[in-house]
């Protein structure tokens, strides 16, 4: 999946500011504003930030140099790979801690941007139906966003955000759980004005 930002681009220099990320410049850096963010490499356009993140079966490292190929002028990155940087390549790589936790944190910037009222759904059960439930009231009467798909984790939460549009009214905003802290953590980042438990419990 990738997100267009359409509120605001940014600079790597203002993405570093806001992630607290080292930035780095590889050949003559990015040319301008990146426009779009992706985390997969395939779906990486024309001025795209990509954000490499490391997984069990593969690690997102391993694909920022076909990801530059498809357009990606700036990285979230742990490390910058073996090579990467020995080429012809123009583009900006953010140095951070967490790629994931840099991705969320520059979430919450844009996020801070838009005067949309947030409504967060979380629960053991039921949270994709009330959000679908909320939606479609919402929306009758208010330019309304929500969170796509299974987009509802710690990594897809942040791309919800990103995708707001500047004449949104409402986002509707799903939080699913894998593991302790995650519902607060996803909290901290789209800092409902509502938020709707349907239950809690033990699930799956």
């Amino acid at each position: 999946m990738s997100v267009e930002l359409k509120i605001k681009t940014f600079s790597p220099t203002e993405a570093a500011e806001i992630t607290g990320g080292k930035l780095v410049e590889i050949g003559n850096g990015a040319d301008g504003n990146f426009t779009r963010v992706a985390i997969n490499s395939k779906d990486v356009g024309e001025k795209m930030l990509f954000t490499a993140i490391p997984g069990e079966r593969f690690d997102g490292h391993n694909f920022m140099a076909e990801a530059y190929e498809n357009g990606a002028v700036c990285f979230f990155a742990n490390r910058i790979p073996e090579g990467f940087d020995n080429g012809n390549r123009n583009c900006s790589v953010i140095l951070v801690d967490d790629t994931v936790k840099a991705l969320g944190t520059f979430a919450h910037a844009y996020k801070k941007l838009s005067k949309a009222k947030t409504i967060a759904v979380t629960g053991s059960v039921g949270k994709t139906t009330t959000k679908e439930f909320i939606y479609s009231v919402a929306s009758c009467c208010f330019k309304t966003r929500k969170t796509e798909g299974n987009y509802n984790n710690e990594i897809g939460m942040p791309l919800t955000l990103l995708s707001i549009e500047p004449d949104d009214e409402v986002a509707v905003i799903e939080m699913g759980m894998s593991g302790l802290g995650e519902i607060e953590y996803m909290s901290r980042l789209a800092e409902p004005d509502i938020a709707i438990i349907t239950t809690i419990g033990t699930s799956h």
